[in-house]
């Protein structure tokens, strides 16, 4: 579940009815991922059409601007369907020189825990769970950990796994999935009867 300012709020993984890792639906205690932007903004949100890949556009008095693109990956791969338990996030600067603010902070699950991030060279672990919770991003580590605005001149990248991180190129991971998730959904609505 994504807010209307981009704040995952309920996320469980590595299924629907697991416990969550992100529950600030329920409790503001409860973890979430978020990128918003520093100033106050104008937002307008919409699922790219024909698709299940949402997109929130920011916009701040002066006229800065970035948008948000947020997507499980879904797609047909070696004649099977390839989900992997992963959530990607994209910005893309609209206009001038924004600023964001991004935290991630998942829990473990009930016990609303947070869990401590472990530093490496481009990403965060998650340690403490049945399996591997990273994050991986082209965002300097240091102002993901402190909180801190970092200014959009160029697309960042976030990868948010479980079990298998991403090991290969992130940005051309991430374009490539987005395009093959949004081929998947339209062709998908093809065969609707709607």
């Amino acid at each position: 579940m994504v807010s209307e300012r981009t704040s995952i709020d309920w996320y469980c993984a590595p299924r629907p009815d697991s416990e969550p890792l992100f529950g600030k639906l329920l409790d503001p205690k409860g973890g979430s991922f978020a990128i918003a932007p520093s100033r106050n903004s104008h937002v307008i949100q919409r699922y790219i059409e024909n698709t299940n890949v949402l997109e929130t556009r920011f916009t701040d008095v002066a006229g800065n601007g970035f948008t948000v693109i947020d997507f499980a990956p879904c797609f047909e791969q070696y004649r099977w369907m390839y989900r992997p338990t992963m959530l990607i996030r994209i910005v893309h600067l609209l206009n001038g020189a924004p600023q964001l603010i991004a935290s991630c902070q998942p829990v473990r699950g009930w016990s609303k825990q947070l869990l401590k991030p472990q530093r490496g060279n481009s990403h965060l672990d998650f340690p403490g769970l049945s399996d591997e919770l990273r994050l991986t991003t082209t965002m300097p580590l240091t102002y993901l950990l402190d909180g801190a605005p970092v200014v959009v001149t160029q697309p960042i990248y976030f990868a948010f796994t479980w079990g298998i991180p991403v090991q290969d190129d992130l940005p051309s991971v991430c374009e490539s999935f987005l395009q093959k998730t949004i081929q998947h959904w339209r062709d998908w609505v093809k065969h609707c009867s709607i």
